[in-house]
């Protein structure tokens, strides 16, 4: 295989990449487990609780996939959604009455458009829920600390008028972390600077000590398995409970019930 690869051209390699990917689909390239850089799959380490005993962060935003799915104009009605929903859940390789379970739990009447039906089920499916499920794994080790955090703020409306409609999109979070909030020109309200500087003393404190907490801040509970200890990250941040828990259990049943 080492041999045959090194023999490709830039372009071949190229052309073996998916043509496109998008919030509907997966990539089928992801890390090679060699044996030695990596002995074997993260989950894996995890389950087996082999991981470094060091503090951990580990947090999604509300709406990851916001940017990466069809725009709303083509997910306008319940029928489409559900065939996107259909084709994004057909790469779990779920039996057709599985399929039929997780969209129940998924009505686009539960939310303000289809798009934002598609948008919530694909982030939990994606983001969400794999993450509740390393945080489990990673608190199943007493002696590392961890941190859960649910990035929900979103830019102001009437300053990004274009951009707000997409929430909590993938990636919004690093602006806040590395204080970059002009990018592309926006400026920035009060309540943007003020969040950013939170959250910038937060992971400066995680960084120096492996605790967030101090300096007066909103305090970010320690990660419980029994209560999904959070932190939602908005302006001003709040201390909470439970993420997206009915969805994500609906979803690890599924995974369960079809044998994954």
């Amino acid at each position: 295989v080492v041999a045959c690869l090194r023999a490709k051209t830039p372009a071949e390699l190229l052309r073996a990449l998916p043509p496109n990917i998008t919030g509907l689909s997966t990539p089928d390239f992801g890390p090679s487990l060699d044996g030695v850089v990596l002995p074997r799959a993260p989950a894996e380490t995890l389950r087996l609780g082999l991981q470094q005993p060091v503090p951990f962060v580990v947090g999604t935003n509300r709406e990851e996939t916001s940017r990466m799915l069809p725009p709303p104009a083509q997910i306008a009605t319940p029928q489409q959604y559900e065939a996107a929903a259909r084709t994004f859940l057909s790469q779990f390789a779920w039996p057709s009455t599985t399929v039929d379970r997780v969209l129940a739990a998924y009505p686009a009447s539960s939310y303000t458009s289809p798009h934002a039906a598609l948008v919530a089920l694909t982030t939990d499916a994606r983001w969400t829920c794999p993450g509740r499920n390393y945080l489990r794994a990673l608190a199943a080790n007493p002696a590392a600390a961890v941190y859960r955090y649910y990035f929900t703020h979103t830019l102001d409306a009437a300053r990004a008028p274009a951009a707000s409609r997409f929430g909590s999109y993938h990636g919004l979070e690093l602006l806040y972390v590395f204080g970059t909030l002009e990018i592309a020109g926006y400026r920035p309200a009060d309540a943007d600077r003020a969040l950013s500087r939170r959250i910038q003393g937060y992971w400066s404190r995680f960084a120096a000590t492996g605790d967030p907490n101090g300096d007066g801040a909103v305090r970010w509970p320690r990660y419980l398995v029994r209560t999904d200890s959070f932190l939602e990250l908005r302006e001003p941040p709040v201390e909470g409970t439970g993420v997206r828990t009915t969805e994500c259990d609906t979803l690890e049943a599924a995974l369960s019930g079809a044998g994954n």
